[in-house]
Order: C-alpha cells, then structure tokens, then sequence
C-alpha cells in the first residue's frame, strides 16, 4: 500500500514539472534577410538554435527537428558530436542521424546522467534562397520519442522571417498652383517649386549600388532656352547634388546612394519676361535600382512608376477641356469660351493627342460678358505643330482662361464637310458637362 502511494506521488510530481517545464526552441537571433537579397540568392542560412530538454532520455532516444520547408539539397549536415550544456547530471551528447526532406534526426549518444536540462547548440540551415522570400518565413519544430511514442513536443518557432522590400521611394510631390493672373508665368505663393525623391534602404542583405537611375516624367519645354548656336540649356529646372538629364518630356539623375535629391522648378530662371507658360500637369516619379544580392550578383529592380505620384501643378483660373475632337482635314472645331463674369481673361490652351503635348499661347481675350471663338485656332495650331495625325485621331483640347473659374464656361462641338458639301454637327462632352462622379451605382 506505501509504494502504491508512493508511485501517485511519483506521478503527481511529474505531471507537475511536465506541465510547468517544457522544452524550448531558442534561435541564437532570427535571421532578416530582405526579399532583395535572398529571392535570387542560391541559399540563405539560419542561425544556429538551441534545443533544452525538460526530460530524461537514454541512449538511442531521438530527437526529430521538423522546418517549415525543406533544407537546400546543397545543405550538408554536421555529423559532430553536440554536447549538452547545462544538464542536471553529467553532460549528455547528441548526433545528426539522417534527413528526410523537411526532418532532420538527431539520437543521444552518452548519457552520463539526468538530461533535463541539456541545452544542445543545433547548426546554422542552409535554404533555398527564392522559396525562403516566397514563404516568408522559415521555422522549426520538434518531437522527441524514447521508442514508444512523443514524449516532448515543441511549437514551431520562427529562425528566418523576411523583411519587406530593402529598398523604396519616399516622394514629397509638386503642389504648384500656377498663377494665371501672371500669364502662367509663376506659381501663387513663389516663382519656384520642387520635388523631393529620397531612395531609402532599409537594409537586409542587398548592397545598393551606385548607378540607380531616377526619372520624373512631365513637361518641362516651358523651361528651355535654346541658343542662337542650337545649343540647348534647362536654366528653369536645378537639382541639389546629383547632374540632371533633361528632354522636353522627363529629367533623370544617377542617384549614387540612399538619400534624397531635390529638383528645384525655378520660373524665375527662366525669366519673367521670357515667352513659356506653366503646364497644368501631374509628375510621376520612377526609379530604376542596381543592386547585388546575397550572392554579391547585380540585380535591378523597378520602383514607383505610378502616375501622378510626384504631385501636379493646378491653375487657380478656369481650365476647361474638349474631349474628343477629331483631327481631320474635312472636320471644323468649333470652340466658344463663354464669360459671364466682369472681367476679362487671357485665353490659353493645351492639347493632347497620342501621347504628344501641344501648347497654344495667345489665343486673345475672354472679354467680360461675351463670347470668344477659339476652335479654329486651336486647330491651326494642331496643324502647324503636326505632331498629331489627321486620320482616326481624337485630340482633347483644355482651354485655360485667366479668369475666376464660376465665370468661365465652353461650349464645344465640330462641324464635318461631306465630299459633296453637305455639313453635319456634333456636339462634345467637356470636363463642364460631364458629372464629376458616377451615379451608375445608385
């Protein structure tokens, strides 16, 4: 009868140290590798990890690691002998006893002693380097057994957990709101404007390289000079470090290093009495990133790119667009700036046809209270410039009027002459008319 209730004791004491003290999986630091530096990386490690036991094991016991995905076929396990440390008694030693895709085995050796306690150091895990960024993560759980069964069992636990993208774009944009009581020739607060672009690396294994190439698309034509020689020069635009590459359409700039360059939009460079007009138009910021990865192979990479994500210049007059006029030789537009308003308003205007840009300057006056015909004129101008083709073409004209915008209104449409001469009119949608949000879902 003792040793019965001796044996409930016996069990009582180790159902209690088996519920407070279990065993643990505690990686030496949880490796961060950026998807940069791994997805086209050979492999990618772990770092080691070191296994406790919170029980007795003999001879020939095992202990099973089980990872999230399967080591590299490259990877070689160590078949050294790993002592425990910290054991309660004597100090026990483990061995790798083989792999079988995403488990690897591991059986005790000498056990001088008691093995709760034991802290085994496992080795580093070599990985595939694109599945490790695929997945995301990479951990490790374990079960070890005496023959008859789990007697410990350990969660899995995190030994590699990818970062987000090493490297990116942070853009504070243009805000301009060009002045068009000044002839467009400035902005309303300053004569200048900028954009900030900074290429930020949050590290992660990848190494930036120094010939990252950033682009800003959008009109710059209003800020070239060119020489009675040809020559051709940008004194409206000025970046903060960095050479600009400049055409009527973008500006781009090696950018050597991670941090940020500003381009300066400076009217007054140009000077206030030069003939250009600022665009009404939207920016959008790209960048084309050189790096090598963990294998030290260059790599490049794409960022931004999303239109109008370098901010966008607004007009604080009216600004009105025609959509849809076609460009045809047998075809009249016919274009009314209506002002109801007291004042009177220079008329501007940009078109857009095919991806090309066509600015129109002195297109007369909006006179208070009156109706101006600009249809012909535009086209004119459409004609001379003859970058927009005369068969199947549409061209949107937006027509800007130095005036406040609740006084300014256009009327649009076109005439078209038959081969006999008989005429026919259509009428066009404007910004004006079309509503401003669908009522499709309602």
């Amino acid at each position: 009868m003792k040793m019965f209730k001796k044996s409930l004791v016996g069990a009582a004491v180790f159902g209690l140290a088996s519920t407070t003290y279990a065993a643990t999986i505690v990686p030496t630091s949880v490796e961060a590798p950026s998807p940069q530096a791994i997805s086209t990386a050979d492999t990618t490690a772990s770092d080691t990890f070191v296994f406790t036991t919170a029980a007795d094991y003999g001879t020939g016991d095992t202990i099973q690691f089980t990872f999230s995905q399967a080591p590299d076929s490259t990877h070689s396990f160590s078949t050294t002998t790993l002592v425990g440390a910290g054991c309660t008694v004597g100090a026990a030693e483990i061995a790798f006893a083989g792999a079988s895709g995403s488990v690897a085995t591991y059986i005790f050796g000498t056990v001088p002693g008691s093995t709760i306690n034991c802290a085994f150091t496992i080795p580093a895990v070599d990985f595939d380097g694109s599945a490790v960024a695929a997945a995301d993560t990479v951990s490790v759980s374990a079960a070890t057994s005496r023959g008859y069964g789990t007697l410990e069992s350990v969660a899995a636990t995190d030994l590699i957990d990818v970062t987000d993208d090493q490297f990116g774009l942070t853009i504070t944009g243009a805000d301009g709101i060009v002045d068009v009581e000044e002839d467009r020739q400035e902005w309303t607060t300053a004569t200048s404007d900028t954009i900030v672009v900074e290429l930020t690396d949050d590290g992660g294994g990848a190494t930036l390289a120094a010939t990252s190439v950033v682009t800003i698309s959008g009109d710059n034509t209003w800020a070239k000079a060119v020489a009675l020689d040809g020559t051709v020069t940008w004194p409206g635009i000025a970046s903060s470090g960095p050479a600009l590459t400049i055409s009527d359409n973008s500006l781009s700039y090696t950018q050597a290093a991670a941090a940020a360059t500003t381009i300066t939009y400076n009217a007054a460079a140009v000077g206030l009495d030069a003939d250009f007009m600022l665009p009404n138009q939207s920016f959008t910021v790209s960048a084309t990133v050189d790096f090598t990865d963990a294998d030290a192979v260059a790599q490049q990479e794409s960022l931004g790119g999303v239109a109008g994500n370098g901010g966008a210049w607004t007009l604080n007059g009216a600004s009105i667009t025609a959509y849809g006029i076609s460009n045809s030789p047998t075809v009249t537009p016919m274009i009314w700036v209506q002002n109801g308003g007291l004042s009177n308003g220079n008329i501007t205007a940009t078109v857009f046809c095919d991806d090309n840009v066509i600015s129109v300057s002195d297109l007369g006056t909006a006179s208070a209270r009156s109706n101006t015909k600009v249809g012909e004129a535009i086209q004119a101008a459409v004609d001379a410039d003859g970058s927009c083709p005369t068969s199947n073409t549409r061209y949107d004209a937006t027509v800007t009027v130095n005036a406040p915008a609740d006084d300014i209104t256009i009327n649009a449409s076109y005439k078209v002459t038959a081969a006999d001469g008989a005429t026919d009119r259509v009428m066009l949608e404007t910004s004006d008319s079309l509503p401003a949000i669908s009522d499709a879902a309602n």
